[in-house]
Formats: structure tokens, C-alpha cells, sequence
């Protein structure tokens, strides 16, 4: 077995043959000559000595021997590291390859250059990252990011590198999206961050950075990369910076995000952006109401659409701008019209305003109508020159409480139709108006119109133009409106019309019309009416009673016949005719009576009567007698009548007064009512003149029929009349007993025999009057002495006491 011996020579430990050889190069390696140290060089194999000797050795030859004769990656580096002659430590770190070596070199040694290529040569991330990052020289630390590969690595040096420039070479190289987003949100240096921003394409992260990064021009390019709305409404809604906060809302489209920014945003600018990129009405609606910033109002009513919304504003808001605004958008002639319904009547200044507002976009013939009724010369004229409906401008003309807006309103009228409507509907306050749109009023089937239908106040003059005679006898005959009918009569030319108005109206006025119109008519075209129909009749019958009166002087004449011609109407109509045959003759004679009276002024000398006449100191009152004769087709003998004024025994007014006979029309048929009672029944149940009525039931001796006129105690004369007329004990009792109306019941009364039915009256009715004058015809004393001594009322006792002491007698 072969024994190796160890021998320590200094601190170099060599095996035996080393040893020799170790023994026969030291002197040489280390001698005082260069070719000494060259030979030795080339008999040594010591990588460790060599590698000295390649570091350290004084001459260049030598030191180039010994890294020549070099192969270990440890001595390599070694020479790297510690070599004087920088050339030699070049080429050491070029010829190394393994990455621990270099990883020695890139971090012990002391020469830049040395480092650099080192570091060029490097693989290994973490050293490369350590080098980025910790390195003195800018040039290593660039190498060391060039040879960086690892994402994560490069991230690192992009944020934690000393240097800008080494961060900003990482950055450039970093590729990976989580790297990029880190760098962007964490490194420290405002420029590494913004040139990461503008790599980023994670919507996210750039949100994230627009809204929080601290330098603002980073948040702009952030901001300027987001294109999804999702991020962009995240900066809108979670930024602080103003300025970012509104580039967002500038880009952003979502309608939700928009809506939460307009709404709840505290920067009314940033508020109007959102506004400005709204879409959702219902929004814009919100806004307009309720937005504390005028301008972002207007804004939002600007861009509504929705015309009941913008109605709503228009009426409800309390800022004349933002009013305004809304109806600067409407163009829904409903909405506005509801927006012009409701300011009418508002009087404060906003309001005047709107209403200016509302007229200039309004074609709504009736709002405009409505506005020009309510206003003032501000806003009715302009709602007057945009109306052009005739009626309409003459329902303007009738409501507008503003006389220059009524003004202005009829000149634009030419309607026949309106200025009818005008007469019509004008009040008091428009009469002017009205007398001027009468005068423009031509057409007659308007004036018609008028005179039947309008109010009392403008028919009679109405009548005055009007010219048809079918409108002019219609009103005539029928009208309800007094005034009217008596304008009427006066331009009526049809007899049978004025006949029948002058026998049978109800109104004095109008038959005294009639009359005077029949008097002054040439009659003789009207002589022989033809046909047989009750007008024809009528009109022949009031002729006669006109031929009968041409003698009477014309100053009675009128008078006697406004009396006597409503018998005219009795004996041409069926009732009587029918019975007692058409009229054949009449007479009416009139003549003059007088009485002379000695006044009391007359003096004693004259104090007889004739010596009072002869001296002329009398004082003569007239009258008249009248005296009535007619004959009828069917009946026997002559019906006359006389009426003569009663002169009263001392005088009536002054010298030569004239006291008119009191004539009483009936007087000239009754007579003849009584032997002919259907035609009692007939003028009873049917004449409008009441008087008639009344004179034909005192000619009826039907107690059925007269119990019926009693029991109408709506027609009260009539019913008065008829019990005055009955007999019927039962009937008389009955209506004293059960009607309702106190007079009825005191007229029965009147007419009762019956004592047990006058005992119970007298006892029982509720109305003193009646009690008293059923006691008044008691003859059962037991019975009077209980109402004397016990009814309520003292009249009707003091009645009953004074009954007792007559019968008592």
C-alpha cells in the first residue's frame, strides 16, 4: 500500500510530487527576473498560485503566462476580482461561465468596467434585481436590467431602484399587466407611475389610479386610457379631485352613473356634466326640481323632453328662470295651455312673465282665449294678435275685464256670428261694445236668434233691426219677454198676428201695441178675410170691432177698445162659436155726459145754484156712457151691455176732468154663459184671461165641476170663485174640512149650513179665522159655550160670547 506523505510548506499543503515540483518552481516564481518567473510559470499547474501571479505579478508577460495556463471558474474569478491588470480581469470575466462565479464578480469587485461585464454575462434574476437596485454605477444597474427577464424582478426594481432612470429601463421592459398595475399604483416616482399609466390597459386599476394617485397629471393619463363605463363611473363617483371627477362624467355614458353624479355630486359643475350627458327623462325631471344650482337646472329642463314634466315645472317652481325654461321646451299645446290655465289669475310678477312666455309659443285658439280674458294689455294683446277664431275673440270681447284688451279683441272682428255672440253674452261693463256690434249686425237670422233667445236687455233692440216678418210675428204672438213682444208688434204688418195679439196677450203694454198698430192700418184690404180656421175668424171679428168704434173720438177710442177686444177673442173662438155662431152685427156707442158742481170757493152771492151757473162760477166734470150691442149666426136676440161713469156728487179733479166708465169686458158674454154652460165650461177651463175665467164660473151651476176649479188651489181666484158658487153641502164641507189652505177653508166655511161639520170646524181648525167664522154661524148654544170658555184665542171666544148673547135674545 502506497503512503502519501503531506509536507506544509508556508499555508500551501502539497502532496508529495507536488511538492517537488512545487520546490523547483517557487524560487522562480517569485525571483527577482521575468524569464525566471515565465519558466517557472510553465512548469507550474497551481491554479491558485497562478492565479496570484496572473493578479499580482509586476510584469505584464508574466502575468498574461499565468492566466493563460487558467481553466478554474474559482481562479477565473479570483483574477476577476483581484487582478492589477484590468485587461487581464476583462478577460478572466469573459472567459466565466458559470453563473456563481460571475455573481462574485458582479458583486466583489471594485472595478465598474470589471462589474459591467460581469453583470452582462449574469442570468440569475435575483442578483440581476440586487445589482438594479443596489449598484453604485448607473451602467451596471442598466446592465442589470437588460439581462432582467423575471416579470416580477423587473416590477421590483421598477418601484424599490434608487434611481429614476434604472426604473424607468425596468418599467420599459416589464410586459406583464399585474407588474404594470403594481408600478402604476405603487412606486413611489410620479414619472415611473405615468409612464406605467400609459402602458396600463386594466380598466380597474386605472380607475383606481384616477381616482387616488396624488400627482394629477397622472390621474389625467389614467383617466385618458379608461374607455369602459363601469371605471369611468367608479372615478365619477368615488374621485376626489374635481377636475378628474368631471373629465369622467365627460366620457361616461352609463345612465345609472350619470344619474348618481347629477343627483348626489356636491360640485354643481361636475353636476352639469353629468347633466350634459343625460338621457333618462325621469332624471333630467329630478334635476330640474330639485338641483340647489340654477344653471344646472336649466341644464336639465333644457334637455327634458317629457312635456307633462316640464308643465309640472312651469306651474309648481318658484324660479321664474327655471320656468321660463320649461316653457321655452314646451311644445305640447295641451300642457301649455294647462301651464296658461294655471298662472291666469296669479298676479305676482314671475307669473306675468310666463304668461308672456306661454302666449308667444300658444296656438291653442281656446288657452289663448282664455289668457287674453284674464289680462292686461301686457299679455292680452299678444294673445289677442295671435287668435284668429271669431267666436273666440268675441268670447274675449264679453269676459275681459280690460276694456283696451276688449278693444283690441272686436277689431279684429268680422263674424256676423261674433258680434251676435257679443250682444248676446256682453255684460254691463262691455255696453259700449255691444252697441257698436249691434251696429255692425246685418243678418237677420242672427238678429232672430237674438230677439227670441237673448237676454231681456238686448231683444227689444234686436226686434228694432230686425226686418223678417215670420221672426218679427214669432215674437210677436209668443215671447215670454214683454218688452219684446211690444217691439215686435210695432213692425208686425200681419192683422190676423196683431188681431190676435191685441184680444188675447197678457200684457197690457203689448195689447195697447197692437191696438194702436190696428188703428192707424188701412183696412179695407182686410174686409172680407177668407177661409173659416180661428184666426181668419178672429181677425174678422176684431175688424168689426174696429169699423164698430170709428166714431168714438180718437182720444176714448184706444182706451175703449184695449177694453173690449179681448171679447173679440171669446166670440171667435170654437168655445163660443160652436154654440152661439159666428158675430153678425156689432155696435158700440160711445156719448158724453157731464154734471156741473158750485165749487165751494163760489162766493155768498152765489151760493144758489143757478145764480152760481149764470155767473159762470161752476166747475163741470165729464163722463161717458157706452153702449154695447151684438148679434151671433146662431143664437136668438141681441147681447147688449152699458157701462156709464157713476159722476160722484161733489167734483173729482179740476174743471172739465173727464172720469172714464168702468168697463168690464165681461159684462159683454157672461149673460149669455149661463143658458149655454159647456161654453161656461170651455171660456172656465181654457181663456188666459183670468178675468174671463172667473166671470164664466160664477156662470156654472155644475157643483161636480165647480168642486173641481175649488179643490185648485193653485189658481187661487178661481178656486175662491168656484166655492163662492157651490152649494154642495157634502162638497163645501169637504174642501172646509181637509184643505190645506187657510182661505179655502174660511170661504167653505162661509158657504156651510151643515151645524155638525160648523161645530167641528169651530172646535177642531187650526187657523183662528176659521174657527171664528164657523161660530159665527153655530146656532148649538152648549157648543158655544165650551168655545167661549175654553179657545185659545180671545177672538174666537169674544165670537162665540157674542153668538150666545144673540141667540139668547
Amino acid at each position: 500500500m502506497k503512503t502519501t506523505r503531506w509536507i506544509v510548506i508556508g499555508l500551501i499543503v502539497v502532496t508529495p510530487a507536488a511538492w517537488v515540483t512545487q520546490m523547483l518552481a517557487v524560487p522562480w516564481i517569485h525571483g527577482p527576473l521575468a524569464w525566471e518567473r515565465l519558466r517557472a510559470i510553465e512548469r507550474s499547474s497551481d491554479e491558485s498560485v497562478l492565479a496570484k501571479i496572473a493578479s499580482q505579478d509586476s510584469d505584464r508577460d508574466v502575468r498574461f503566462a499565468a492566466f493563460g495556463k487558467l481553466s478554474d471558474q474559482a481562479a477565473l474569478t479570483r483574477v476577476a476580482i483581484d487582478a492589477n491588470d484590468k485587461d487581464i480581469a476583462l478577460i478572466a470575466v469573459q472567459k466565466l461561465t458559470e453563473q456563481a462565479e460571475l455573481t462574485r464578480v458582479a458583486i466583489d469587485a471594485s472595478d465598474k468596467d470589471i462589474v459591467l461585464v460581469a453583470v452582462q454575462k449574469l442570468t440569475d434574476q435575483a442578483v440581476l434585481t440586487q445589482i438594479a437596485t443596489s449598484d453604485s454605477y448607473s451602467e451596471n444597474r442598466q446592465a442589470a436590467i437588460a439581462n432582467l427577464i423575471d416579470q416580477a424582478a423587473l416590477t421590483q426594481v421598477a418601484i424599490n431602484a434608487g434611481f429614476q432612470d434604472d426604473r424607468l429601463a425596468a418599467l420599459e421592459k416589464l410586459t406583464d399587466r399585474e407588474g404594470l398595475a403594481r408600478v402604476a399604483s405603487d412606486a413611489q416616482d410620479r414619472r415611473v407611475r405615468l409612464a406605467a399609466v400609459q402602458r396600463l390597459t386594466d380598466q380597474q386599476t386605472l380607475a383606481a389610479i384616477a381616482s387616488t394617485d396624488p400627482s394629477s397629471d397622472v390621474r389625467i393619463v389614467a383617466l385618458e386610457r379608461l374607455t369602459e363605463q363601469p371605471a369611468l363611473a367608479r372615478v365619477a363617483i368615488d374621485a376626489t379631485d374635481e377636475d378628474i371627477i368631471l373629465a369622467a362624467v365627460q366620457k361616461l355614458t352609463d345612465q345609472d352613473a350619470l344619474a348618481q353624479v347629477a343627483t348626489n355630486e356636491a360640485n354643481p359643475q361636475i353636476r352639469r356634466a353629468a347633466i350634459q350627458n343625460l338621457v333618462d327623462q325621469a332624471v333630467f325631471a329630478q334635476v330640474a326640481t330639485n338641483d340647489s344650482d340654477s344653471e344646472n337646472r336649466v341644464v336639465a329642463i333644457q334637455n327634458l323632453i317629457d312635456q307633462v314634466a316640464l308643465a309640472e315645472i312651469a306651474i309648481n317652481s318658484s324660479v321664474k328662470e327655471d320656468r321660463l325654461a320649461a316653457v321655452e321646451q314646451l311644445t305640447d299645446q295641451d300642457q301649455l295651455a294647462r301651464v296658461a290655465r294655471d298662472a291666469i289669475g296669479n298676479w305676482d310678477r314671475a307669473n306675468y312673465y310666463v304668461r308672456r312666455a306661454v302666449v308667444e309659443k300658444l296656438t291653442s285658439q281656446e288657452a289663448l282665449a282664455a289668457i287674453a280674458s284674464a289680462e292686461g294689455p301686457d299679455v292680452g294683446f299678444p294673445a289677442v294678435a295671435r287668435l284668429t277664431d271669431q267666436i273666440l275673440l268675441s268670447q274675449v270681447v264679453c269676459t275681459t275685464y280690460d276694456e283696451h284688451v276688449r278693444r283690441a279683441a272686436f277689431e279684429k272682428l268680422t263674424d256676423q256670428a261674433a258680434f251676435a255672440h257679443i250682444v248676446m253674452s256682453a255684460g254691463d261693463r262691455a255696453r259700449d261694445i255691444r252697441r257698436q256690434a249691434f251696429g255692425k249686425l246685418t243678418d237677420q237670422a242672427l238678429l232672430a236668434e237674438i230677439a227670441i233667445n237673448g237676454p231681456d236687455g238686448v231683444r227689444g233692440t234686436a226686434v228694432e233691426k230686425l226686418t223678417d216678418q215670420a221672426a218679427l210675428a214669432q215674437i210677436a204672438a209668443g215671447d215670454d219677454f214683454v218688452y219684446a213682444r211690444e217691439a215686435a208688434v210695432q213692425k208686425v204688418s200681419d192683422l190676423a198676428v196683431l188681431a190676435k195679439i191685441a184680444t188675447n196677450d197678457s200684457s197690457d203694454y203689448v195689447r195697447r201695441a197692437a191696438i194702436k198698430q190696428l188703428t192707424v192700418r188701412d183696412l179695407s184690404l182686410a174686409s172680407e178675410p177668407t177661409g173659416d180656421s180661428p184666426q181668419h175668424l178672429l181677425l174678422l171679428t176684431v175688424i168689426k170691432f174696429l169699423r164698430a168704434t170709428d166714431d168714438i173720438p180718437d182720444e176714448h177710442r184706444e182706451r175703449i177698445l184695449f177694453e173690449l177686444l179681448p171679447v173679440a177673442h171669446v166670440y171667435s173662438q170654437p168655445t163660443w162659436t160652436d154654440h152661439l155662431g159666428s158675430l153678425e152685427t156689432l155696435s158700440i156707442d160711445w156719448d158724453r155726459i157731464s154734471e156741473r158742481y158750485i165749487p165751494e170757493w163760489a162766493s155768498l152771492s152765489a151760493k144758489t145754484a143757478w145764480g152760481a151757473i149764470e155767473s159762470g162760477n161752476y166747475i163741470t166734470n165729464f163722463g161717458e156712457a157706452v153702449f154695447f150691442a151684438a148679434t151671433f149666426a146662431g143664437a136668438e136676440g141681441e147681447l147688449t151691455a152699458e157701462w156709464r161713469t157713476a159722476l160722484p156728487n161733489r167734483p173729482q179733479g179740476s174743471d172739465w176732468s173727464h172720469i172714464e166708465a168702468p168697463i168690464e169686458a165681461p159684462d159683454a158674454f157672461v149673460p149669455w154663459l149661463k143658458d149655454n154652460q159647456p161654453a161656461a165650461v170651455e171660456i172656465a177651463t181654457a181663456h188666459s184671461d183670468y178675468r174671463f175665467r172667473v166671470a164664466a164660473i160664477s156662470m156654472l151651476t155644475d157643483q161636480a165641476l165647480l168642486a173641481k176649479f175649488a179643490t185648485d188651489e193653485s189658481e187661487f181666484r178661481f178656486c175662491i170663485a168656484a166655492i163662492d158658487q157651490l152649494t154642495d153641502q157634502a162638497l163645501l164641507a169637504k174642501l172646509a174640512t181637509e184643505s190645506s189652505n187657510d182661505y179655502v177653508r174660511l170661504h167653505a166655511t162661509q158657504q156651510l149650513i151643515n151645524q155638525a161639520v160648523l161645530a167641528e170646524i169651530a172646535t177642531a181648525d187650526s187657523y183662528d179665522y176659521v174657527r171664528a167664522t164657523a161660530v159665527k154661524k153655530l146656532t148649538d148654544q152648549a157648543v158655544l159655550a165650551r168655545i167661549a170658555a175654553g179657545d185659545d184665542e180671545e177672538y174666537v171666544r169674544d165670537c162665540a160670547a157674542r153668538r150666545l148673547k144673540q141667540l139668547r135674545r
